[in-house]
């Protein structure tokens, strides 16, 4: 385990018992549909039933992001699934996890599947993450996603380094919550 950090998210994507998620097409088949019965659940709770038919931004931070990455897996296996057309972008902040590969989604048939839904993509990333000579892959692999994703034609791209002058740190890491709405705003 990097970095002494633990988070998981088994409700959408398995992990194994040190929280590094399982990302591949079978471990996170049943992902949107979770997602999509979860926001049911939340509009029938709050009895405001629009919610259904809002367009969504989803959003993740750091390893939240894996939720995002299983979500790409789970419209590989399901492309025609209702819930996809109300997700209008996705933001990755910061994305990593624990484990020292699959940090973001590099493989090409899952993102060229992805692609061809027409969402909106923003990245968001800070020294902490992609400068941290410690886990290096997790540069190279959002190098490979975003760069497969613009070569793939991906609808809306934008691609951000944030606080760029600042150390390797947690402060940063966090700092980029903030920066990411100034820059997605503005």
């Amino acid at each position: 385990m990097e970095l002494k950090t633990y988070a998981c998210y088994d409700n959408f994507v398995s992990s194994n018992k040190l929280g590094i998620p399982n990302l591949t097409s079978s471990h996170c088949h049943d992902t949107i549909n979770h997602l999509d019965k979860l926001l049911q659940s939340v509009a029938q709770r709050t009895e405001v039933s629009s919610i259904t038919r809002c367009k969504l931004t989803l959003v993740g931070f750091s390893k939240g992001c894996v939720v995002l990455n299983a979500l790409l897996y789970s419209m590989f296996s399901h492309p025609s699934h209702p819930f996809l057309s109300s997700i209008s972008d996705m933001v990755w902040l910061d994305g990593g996890h624990g484990g020292n590969t699959n940090t973001w989604v590099t493989d090409h048939s899952i993102l060229e599947n992805f692609t061809k839904l027409g969402i909106g993509v923003s990245i968001f990333v800070s020294p902490y993450q992609v400068s941290d000579v410690r886990r290096p892959w997790i540069h190279q692999e959002e190098q490979k996603f975003h760069e497969t994703l613009r070569h793939l034609g991906v609808s809306t791209m934008k691609r951000k380094l944030l606080a760029q002058d600042l150390p390797v740190s947690l402060k940063s890491h966090f700092l980029l919550l903030k920066l990411a709405v100034q820059a997605r705003f503005s």
